[in-house]
């Protein structure tokens, strides 16, 4: 129901609704004691904001940089693998949301059901993030070398 308003009105709407599960991921790392996971959530949530039609591309600049920053200061190659799982799951759930259009009003599928299949899909992306992170900032630390992070990231 939500989604058959105006078009400009879903294209606000749809991120800022899919991102609930986000904003509510973010205040549970910041009251779990990893405020860093907070902004990293917070940063790929606003990564939509960087691409059409909001057009505010400095957003996906200023992401990516906190997230390059948060990975450095990770004590351990799993936190930072845990950052960037965060990041990339809240980049990647609020950057699908068409999928929520296509899925629920074209598809025909539950409300409940489509935002489950969309929360899955990010999350299984987002381990190539993880992935990719963790790699890069046990190699950076192995060659003790910050220049060599940011190359690989």
């Amino acid at each position: 129901m939500l989604f058959h308003l105006r078009p400009r009105l879903a294209a606000v709407v749809a991120p800022v609704a899919l991102a609930a599960p986000t904003i509510a991921f973010a205040v549970f790392s910041a009251r779990a004691g990893q405020p860093g996971a907070a902004v990293g959530v917070v940063a790929g949530a606003l990564t939509v904001f960087a691409f059409a039609p909001y057009g505010l591309w400095p957003l996906q600049l200023l992401a990516l940089t906190t997230l390059f920053l948060l990975t450095l200061q990770a004590p351990t190659t799993r936190a930072a693998m845990q950052l960037g799982w965060a990041f990339a799951f809240a980049a990647i759930g609020t950057g699908t949301h068409w999928l929520y259009i296509s899925l629920h009003h074209f598809g025909g599928l539950p409300a409940a059901l489509t935002v489950l299949a969309i929360a899955l899909l990010a999350a299984c992306l987002a381990l190539l993030y993880a992935m990719a992170i963790g790699a890069a900032v046990r190699l950076a630390r192995r060659a003790r070398s910050d220049t060599l992070a940011a190359l690989i990231t």
